[in-house]
């Protein structure tokens, strides 16, 4: 009652004001993934192992390199799922296009078993050094087989450009899912970037510093689960679900003043952010200290939404559960209704969107790319293989 009559107040908001809906191109759809191997050899050997099991594992993240290559997640929360990170190919099998490995089937093959190679990956972002960075959670099936690491790779040569281990005293073994990564460039020198990445189970945020190859550990209590919004309602269908930190995204580089991460917890509904000079100011979180009186409310939505994502404009973007839509806010405006504004409503397509960048089209225009999936299905086991369970779609935004 709570969406329908806030998405109603948006509406004759929008009305008012002339505004029209956007609406969503579907790129890709699934049934059921299609996964590609590099020989009928290996595919054999990886069903008859038991490292692949047809219609485990679903794609969580999306995101487009210079060259337009589709990358989406497919992280090991379960056994049976050949490779964590891969591209969309430009062939089709019988439930969608073939996915392929990267950078290569080997470097997932081993399913934790070379901890040099890739282990399970929730989510990517690429930079605007065309840099493809990756969170390894270094989990299957929430055994720890692998300490959780960053890797980064350069995109026009697909080669690794170096590995970081994120230290035992940041993440709890077998506990913290390490989620999702927020690049920032620092005045455009690729040299200087600092990465920020979500522990989404044992709620903390994890900031790394590529100048100096260090990382630390920052929790605060706005990272925590509110126990009043675990149970998710997608599509009139209710799972439980319990996160921390879920999505984030960065004040535009051109903006003027104090920039800031904004996010906000899966398992919740408020908006909140917090400065980058406090974040990035590794000598105020040492020793486990806290400082609460940085981590700002913005607001509250009253329902769920999935990740999110900012342009260079300040609009920030989030798939609301209910209703299934997505929607947008000017960081320069207040966070409530009537300034909160729904862009497109499709309840079909818009079920869980678990991943959501801006990125820039071939001609240089931002593009909204969204991943969805049916999440209350997978969990309660009641998908249905005969239909479309897993999208990108691709929205224009001015």
């Amino acid at each position: 009652m709570i969406g329908i009559v806030f998405r109603l107040l948006i509406l004759i908001t929008l009305v008012v004001n002339g505004y029209r809906p956007k609406k969503l191109t579907t790129l890709f759809e699934w049934k059921d993934l299609e996964f590609d191997f590099p020989s009928k050899e290996d595919r054999e050997a990886a069903l008859e192992g038991g490292l692949y099991i047809m219609k485990n594992g679903f794609p969580v993240d999306v995101d487009v390199d210079n060259n337009g290559r589709t990358f989406v997640t497919i992280p090991r929360l379960s056994k049976g799922i050949p490779y964590s990170l891969a591209t969309v190919s430009n062939r089709s099998a019988a439930n969608g296009p073939l996915l392929e490995p990267y950078p290569n089937y080997e470097a997932h093959s081993s399913h934790g078993g070379d901890c040099d190679g890739i282990t399970s990956v929730f989510r990517v972002t690429i930079d605007q050094c065309n840099r493809l960075w990756v969170v390894d959670a270094g989990t299957i099936n929430k055994t720890q087989h692998c300490p959780p690491k960053i890797l980064v790779y350069n995109l026009e040569k697909d080669t690794l450009l170096f590995s970081y281990i994120i230290p035992e005293d940041q993440y709890v073994s077998g506990k913290s899912q390490l989620n999702k990564p927020v690049v920032d460039i620092m005045k455009g020198q690729c040299n200087k970037t600092k990465v920020y990445v979500a522990d989404v189970k044992v709620p903390g945020l994890l900031v790394f510093d590529q100048a100096t190859e260090k990382s630390w550990r920052i929790e605060d209590k706005s990272m925590n689960p509110d126990l009043e919004f675990e149970t998710f309602t997608i599509a009139d269908e209710s799972i439980n679900l319990i996160d921390g930190i879920y999505g984030m995204s960065l004040t535009p580089n051109s903006f003027r003043g104090e920039r800031s991460l904004y996010f906000h917890v899966l398992t919740s509904d408020e908006k909140r952010s917090v400065p980058l000079k406090a974040i990035n100011n590794a000598s105020m979180w040492m020793n486990n200290e806290k400082h609460p009186d940085v981590f700002k409310l913005i607001g509250n939505r009253g329902v769920q939404c999935g990740d999110e994502a900012m342009d260079s404009f300040g609009i920030n973007y989030c798939g609301f559960m209910d209703p299934l839509s997505i929607f947008a806010w000017n960081i320069n405006t207040p966070y409530r209704r009537g300034y909160v504004m729904e862009l497109v409503n499709d309840p079909e397509r818009l079920q869980f969107a678990s991943g959501m960048k801006v990125i820039r089209n071939k001609q240089g225009r931002q593009e909204l790319r969204v991943s969805s999936n049916r999440l209350q299905r997978i969990y309660s086991k009641t998908i249905d293989y005969d239909e479309v369970n897993f999208r990108i779609m691709s929205m224009k935004i001015n």
